[in-house]
């Protein structure tokens, strides 16, 4: 049901005609440190994106101020959590995430299935290699070295 509601609000936001659109935005424009941003999907910047695998969850908190080990960035990897040192810039889009770690080690349901382990090695690749981000309307989108990219949604209330 959730995933569905997300679907719908992406949907929506992706249909709006900017024409029809007053001066005024119908939502606040978002930074990369604002909320919480789950995976969407991911894949090349010029090829087809592929959605997560259904019943694995990754999101992440930008900016997050007192994190664990001095991190300011937290998130789930799957069953797991993750933590990273981000620096982000507001005006020119530049993005790093160094010190990318799993705190936790827990054995996830789908360990060992090849598209789940393909999937986890995509989303490392393109995470430790980010270069640039982009926020269109609620989605931040993650760009790597590689043209690898990441698509998250706002999922903050």
């Amino acid at each position: 049901m959730r995933r569905e509601i997300i679907i719908l609000a992406v949907l929506f936001i992706a249909g709006c005609d900017s024409n029809e659109q007053s001066s005024k935005e119908p939502y606040a424009i978002l930074n990369i440190d604002d909320g919480r941003w789950e995976l969407q999907s991911y894949g090349y910047e010029t090829g087809e994106k592929h959605p997560v695998i259904e019943g694995t969850e990754y999101d992440m908190e930008i900016g997050v101020g007192n994190a664990p080990l001095d991190s300011n960035t937290l998130g789930s990897f799957d069953c797991n959590t993750f933590a990273a040192d981000t620096v982000y810039s507001t005006n020119s889009n530049e993005l790093t995430i160094n010190n990318f770690f799993i705190v936790t080690d827990a054995v996830c349901e789908l360990d060992g299935d090849e598209n789940y382990e393909q999937q986890n090695s995509f989303i490392v690749n393109a995470l430790t290699s980010a270069v640039e981000y982009e926020i269109s309307g609620l989605l931040l989108i993650i760009s790597a070295i590689d043209s690898a990219q990441l698509v998250f949604l706002n999922v903050s209330s």
